[in-house]
């Protein structure tokens, strides 16, 4: 048994992050920014393609020298936006 088939293969560097590092958030999808001293920057971003638990970022420019939070992100945006007024 045989099978033609065609492959496409794309040969470029992106720049990507865990899936659990981006929140959704009205419609948005964010990252946290560590600014140190417990203190984060809730950053906006654009997304290319998702696979097997990662994301492209495709406006990553602003975000290349920063310490993008990985783990818990979810939960800063709880603690974020669950603030009494």
């Amino acid at each position: 048994m045989y099978m033609n088939a065609e492959v496409e293969s794309e040969n470029a560097q992106k720049w990507i992050l865990p899936d659990e590092a981006i929140v959704r958030f009205e419609g948005k999808e964010f990252v946290f920014i560590d600014k140190g001293n417990k203190s984060y920057d809730f950053h906006e971003v654009k997304t290319g393609w998702k696979e097997n638990g990662w994301t492209e970022i495709v406006d990553h420019e602003s975000l290349e020298s920063s310490s993008i939070v990985s783990k818990g992100a979810y939960t800063l945006l709880m603690k974020m936006k669950n603030v009494a007024e």
